[in-house]
């Protein structure tokens, strides 16, 4: 992280405003903590992705990234802030422990900003807000100065990436990366880095960030009766879900049958009307299509035993909490 390149390569400019540099040094904590960018670029790169552009497809994808501004945007940002996480990891562990970690995290923080601000499009970082505009301008002013050098394109967003992940550090947000391996968005973020391939939301240990996956899918817009349970109603209803009486036995449950968990409540929405006449086996394979389409007799096992489930879910101690519920938005 103290790569002297990231010092020597900067495009346009290489002298902005004290101003500029100030604040990016005493907002740090502000200016730097995207986890709202991650999550939007995430959404962003599963709508480019799926299911259209799936694991098949994905080599035009990348092929797209070198003429398309917004792409190229999200694929390097997460790509930087995928890479400084074992970086950051590393240097946590070669840190002095104790009071002085604070200080030396800040510190070396302070370096990495004191090499972002020589670059021209850090003058604009701060025009970054929690919206899709914001984010999309940025990234077309980014790609004018930075598309035409991959080395220092690389670098730039490596550099912000390791400046990101130590504020979250400082923010007292490190748990969220290092030590919780169920992050909807940092799995998905991983699988893609690693080819375009989709994680199994199967294997979620948390009960909010399973639910959530499952029911973020391309196949509940197949499936769903109404466009009103969109992805927005089902984050509603997981966290009402989670939050009624029920919460903490679904937590434990979770822990030992999270498969069985995961059809139960499938099969009970799917008994409140949310997928109209859909059959429990045709729900199944849309849902676990994208996960097991390539191999067929795994794609069969596992449909089987998650309909069978769903055919289930009267067994369920959420079940009529979910039917009522549902009840109130018909």
């Amino acid at each position: 992280m103290n790569d002297k390149n990231q010092l020597n390569a900067p495009i346009g400019s290489t002298s902005p405003s004290s101003t500029s540099r100030e604040r990016l040094l005493t907002e740090a904590d502000r200016l730097f903590s995207i986890g709202w960018l991650i999550h939007r670029l995430m959404k962003e790169l599963r709508s480019m992705m799926l299911p259209t552009d799936s694991v098949a497809k994905h080599p035009l994808f990348f092929y797209s990234l070198s003429d398309d501004a917004e792409r190229w945007f999200v694929w390097h940002m997460l790509h930087g802030h995928q890479a400084s996480l074992p970086r950051t990891r590393e240097l946590l562990s070669v840190l002095e422990e104790g009071d002085n970690l604070r200080n030396e995290v800040m510190d070396e923080r302070r370096r990495m900003i004191q090499a972002f601000v020589r670059y021209t499009a850090s003058k604009r970082w701060d025009m970054l807000q929690d919206d899709d505009r914001s984010w999309r301008e940025y990234a077309r002013m980014v790609y004018k100065t930075l598309a035409k050098d991959l080395k220092t394109e690389q670098v730039f967003f490596d550099t912000v990436g390791c400046i990101a992940m130590l504020t979250e550090v400082l923010c007292g947000r490190a748990h969220q990366y290092f030590f919780n391996p169920n992050d909807e968005d940092r799995l998905k973020l991983k699988a893609f880095m690693g080819g375009g391939k989709v994680p199994d939301f199967l294997a979620s240990g948390s009960p909010t960030v399973g639910l959530k996956g499952l029911l973020s899918g391309e196949w509940l817009r197949v499936v769903r009766r109404s466009p009103q349970f969109d992805e927005d109603w089902c984050d509603m209803f997981v966290n009402a879900l989670l939050a009624s009486e029920h919460g903490e036995a679904i937590a434990r449950e979770w822990k030992l049958k999270s498969q069985k968990m995961m059809s139960f409540v499938i099969g009970s929405l799917k008994a409140a009307g949310v997928f109209g006449d859909k059959s429990n086996l045709s729900i199944a394979k849309e849902i676990l299509t994208p996960y097991y389409g390539d191999v067929a007799m795994e794609l069969k096992k596992k449909s089987s035993t998650f309909a069978n489930y769903m055919g289930h879910a009267k067994e369920a101690f959420f079940y009529q909490w979910v039917v009522d519920y549902v009840s109130e938005f018909d």
